[in-house]
């Protein structure tokens, strides 16, 4: 199995999706695939990642000259990428439903490129792949080459499967596979402090819902409840947030981390006992995945997303935008037995062994692939009968 991926690497910069594609690249070659991974922040030229070989292709960006000027020179180079690779590969995986997936589907549409591409689409809310397509001008033109041009769709969260029917797409295309994770060895159960240690780890913007976050604990706090909250992220909200840290009077129980890499984010969360995920919206987190898998029960809002996989034995759920059931979910996280999270952090675990774990994640992708390519196969040999 030769892949191209199109996306960038945790290597090379930080993100979920960054986090993602590299798992799947260690596992695909562990598994004798051959990988070429092209991205903006991909050197170029053979490169090593955690001990294996691939290839690395640097998708040029000019960012001198405004969006279109940014957009067209990141067209050209990934067009000059996919015409040298093509015929090297068997499909095409594009992280996202957006700018590789639209260059790639414009070269197979003038028969240029004659390889599947499968996407995966984002969060389907603001900010997500939708918007991003409609953002574009004559998007109903762009949205009917996709529909043309995609094989399939890798849909990791019931919410995007709705998106993407909505968008046009037929379920008879869609891969149902979530996002993998690596679960780490944890050679003792962790000891719970008299204060539970909270983590939230993410960008901090308005959509992750931080403000209602702080509100609910300031409350749990003038109760007399105990906690302290560690913020693992950066971005646009933390002077606000800070300030409503000092306005509510938790600022000594609130720490901002600032932005950590995988491993410290994962010692992190191996020495707390709570995650929180406030979103308002939200596609599949690979932050809230990460901390199941580390053994702490969550505290998630009903996304259509990790949360439809969470129970009582799991995590406690509440509404986007509730601040009466987030404080309710908060006040009985915090205040649950030492024994009780501990119970819980192993089902967390199992849930992630049985449904995300990289091995099973990795195997139904390239099994996956090697269906599509088969049917490739099948469907050039029965066009050179005909001819």
């Amino acid at each position: 199995m030769r892949i191209l991926a199109i996306g960038d690497l945790l290597s090379f910069r930080l993100g979920g999706a960054e986090a993602k594609l590299e798992r799947l690249v260690k596992f695909w070659v562990d598994h004798g695939a051959i990988v070429t991974v092209a991205g903006m922040h991909v050197p170029e030229g053979n490169i090593r990642i955690h001990g294996r070989w691939i290839r690395g292709r640097h998708i040029r960006s000019v960012k001198s000259h405004g969006r279109m000027g940014r957009a067209l020179s990141y067209s050209f180079s990934l067009a000059r990428i996919l015409l040298e690779e093509g015929g090297r590969h068997d499909l095409v995986y594009a992280v996202f439903l957006g700018e590789a997936a639209l260059v790639t589907s414009l070269l197979k549409r003038l028969r240029l490129l004659r390889i599947p591409l499968i996407c995966c689409p984002a969060s389907p809310r603001d900010g997500g792949d939708v918007e991003f397509i409609r953002s574009i001008p004559l998007w109903r033109l762009w949205r009917q080459l996709l529909l043309k041009s995609v094989e399939h769709l890798q849909i990791i969260a019931p919410g995007i499967d709705a998106a993407m029917r909505e968008f046009g797409f037929s379920s008879e295309r869609f891969l149902h596979i979530p996002n993998p994770v690596e679960i780490p060895d944890i050679s003792a159960d962790h000891e719970s402090s008299e204060y539970p240690t909270i983590i939230f780890a993410g960008r901090l913007s308005h959509e992750k819902g931080l403000d209602l976050m702080l509100r609910a604990l300031s409350s749990l706090h003038n109760e007399g409840i105990k906690f302290r909250l560690k913020i693992l992220g950066d971005g646009p909200e933390l002077d606000n947030l800070k300030r409503q840290s000092v306005e509510g009077r938790i600022q000594g129980l609130v720490r901002f981390e600032g932005r950590k890499n995988s491993d410290a984010v994962q010692s992190e969360l191996l020495g707390a006992d709570l995650f929180v995920l406030p979103s308002l919206y939200e596609g599949l987190s690979n932050a809230a995945l990460e901390a199941l898998s580390c053994g702490i029960p969550v505290v998630l809002t009903r996304c259509n997303g990790v949360d439809c996989y969470i129970d009582e034995r799991t995590g406690w759920l509440c509404d986007p935008g509730d601040a009466e059931g987030l404080l309710e979910s908060l006040r009985q996280a915090i205040t649950a037995s030492c024994a009780q999270r501990r119970l819980m952090g192993k089902a967390a675990r199992e849930l992630i062994r049985s449904r995300f774990s990289l091995d099973l994640v990795g195997r139904r992708l390239l099994n996956s692939f090697e269906t599509i390519k088969c049917r490739k196969v099948s469907s050039e040999c029965k066009l050179d009968m005909k001819t």
